[in-house]
């Protein structure tokens, strides 16, 4: 078994939470959970816990950015049930000097190493229709990673990389069972990389100063 609660994301080291408050758990079968495009099962190992037996024939991959993602995937994938709730009892402590914090522009490939072993377990195990999501999952990824590099202003040769990694695994994936949100913005980005990063960071903006206009 494996349990997931929300999480609250700040830089102050006080515990902002109410530990009285009852919570409500729904629990998933993992394949049912990876398929939906809720996203409300984050392959991350912070936020959760763990039924020890899980934990016994992984190990984390070391020297990688992002390393929990493979592993906690495979563990994942092997757990009888998930149960989550969405109440938020984790906190997660933004360290101005973490690694994903880092300002640098250059972008680190990692994730895509991780994706495809994640491909081969997923190979190993006959699990077909999860291998189509996990490359649909990756290609957002490197969709993400390229509109941060435009932001950042980072080097072309990484925009490139990324761009042909994308339309490589596009030509992959199977779209008929993609939600039409992520198969609109994967079509429209594969087509118009540039203007759909431009049109993607003016949206950011403006959905952050909608909620600070409401905040205040």
């Amino acid at each position: 078994l494996i349990s997931q609660c929300g999480t609250i994301r700040g830089t102050s080291n006080i515990f902002p939470f109410d530990k009285e408050k009852s919570v409500n758990i729904i629990k998933w079968k993992f394949n049912e959970l990876y398929s939906s495009s809720s996203r409300a099962y984050r392959t991350v190992a912070w936020g959760k816990l763990y039924h020890n037996s899980l934990l016994s024939a992984y190990r984390f991959p070391e020297g990688k950015i992002n390393e929990d993602e493979d592993t906690v995937f495979k563990v994942s994938y092997e757990a009888k049930e998930i149960a989550i709730t969405n109440e938020k009892l984790y906190y997660y402590y933004m360290s101005p000097t973490s690694i994903l914090r880092n300002t640098k522009k250059k972008v680190n490939f990692d994730f895509v190493d991780i994706f495809e072993e994640r491909i081969k377990y997923l190979e190993i195990k006959n699990e077909h229709d999860l291998i189509n999501i996990t490359k649909k999952e990756l290609c957002l990824r490197l969709m993400l990673n390229f509109i941060e590099c435009e932001k950042k202003k980072g080097s072309l040769d990484d925009k490139r990389m990324l761009l042909n990694l994308f339309a490589g695994y596009w030509a992959q994936v199977s779209f008929s069972n993609i939600a039409r949100r992520e198969t609109l913005a994967l079509f429209l980005f594969r087509v118009f990389p540039y203007g759909f990063s431009f049109l993607e960071r003016k949206l950011n903006i403006i959905r952050r100063n909608k909620i600070k206009r409401e905040k205040a």
